[in-house]
């Protein structure tokens, strides 16, 4: 990871010749990813064709950031899914570093939307599609989670549902609800509402509750976002959260206000390595809501083909 890191950070310091030789490396790498998530479809499913069907992205992230209240930290993120076209799409190998918000919320927002990072764990899952369509996705997921210390396996079931349009909004309710076998159980419940403005820009909001028997609390989040497409390579959007618990599912409390800005492009022209910058204002419980100010720099590559 780290000499991917290098050669990002050098092709941007010494120009055509060093993004060459990362094109070269990029597509030896996006080969053998290619090739061996297509060996894991074919060893699965018995079938010994000679056809090239998988079609996988790998995707790593490198962020620093600056937080007036924390000083500065860093974060690899990962994630990969393997699809598995001989199983007709119903089955999906993946595997992503969770990041967990300050009330253990076990899951990640939709893409559109972002969390504060404060500790993370690893997951590697297999998920069956037992109903995949238009309106409804209702899956059976088990795998393991990695924690500093623990390894947990589980088990699971994920239901999305695309509600009934109202006044140009798309409607998505999503329930996620996982049993681990040390005896933990998680439920994540969510909303979801997009609506677009043009082709180009949208205005999401997003509401979510998840409760955990091993807390006595339930973590509650609101999120309203504005978010435009520049072009193929870059976008910005603005948002707002407020992050708060309850107390079994009574006495509910803010513990953060955030306000964020988000850009986001490709380096060199390549869709496959780009940035994210994201500044933030946060008022937080645990700083009697006195305002902290973050800086997070995203470097990010993407290995494979969609």
């Amino acid at each position: 990871m780290k000499r991917v890191i290098f050669i990002c950070a050098t092709s941007l310091l010494f120009g055509s010749d060093t993004l060459s030789i990362l094109d070269k490396y990029h597509e030896a790498i996006s080969d053998w990813v290619i090739l061996k998530s297509d060996e894991i479809d074919r060893y699965l499913s018995k079938k010994n064709d000679n056809k090239i069907l998988s079609k996988t992205v790998i995707g790593i992230e490198y962020t620093v950031g600056y937080d007036t209240k924390k000083s500065f930290s860093n974060n690899i993120d990962f994630s990969f899914g393997i699809d598995l076209p001989r199983f007709k799409n119903k089955l999906h190998l993946m595997a992503e570093s969770i990041k967990y918000d300050l009330k253990n919320l076990k899951t990640e927002p939709p893409k559109l939307f972002q969390k504060e990072n404060e500790k993370r764990s690893y997951n590697i899952a297999l998920e069956y599609n037992k109903i995949k369509n238009k309106k409804l996705k209702f899956s059976f997921t088990g795998g393991v989670r990695f924690d500093k210390i623990l390894i947990e396996p589980y088990i699971g079931v994920i239901a999305k549902y695309k509600l009934k349009k109202v006044s140009n909004w798309d409607n998505t309710f999503q329930n996620k609800f996982i049993f681990y076998t040390s005896g933990e159980v998680s439920d994540i419940v969510s909303l979801e509402n997009l609506y677009p403005l043009d082709k180009n820009s949208l205005i999401g909001i997003y509401n979510s509750i998840g409760l955990n028997s091993s807390s006595e609390y339930q973590s509650l989040g609101s999120e309203v976002s504005y978010y435009h497409q520049i072009n193929n390579s870059s976008y910005y959007k603005v948002g707002g959260q407020i992050d708060g618990s309850l107390k079994n599912l009574i006495d509910p409390k803010v513990n953060r206000y955030k306000l964020y800005a988000q850009y986001k492009n490709n380096i060199a022209n390549r869709d496959w390595l780009y940035y994210r910058v994201t500044p933030s204002i946060a008022w937080k419980r645990e700083h009697n809501f006195k305002p902290s100010y973050r800086l997070d720099f995203t470097l990010g590559i993407k290995f494979g083909r969609r």
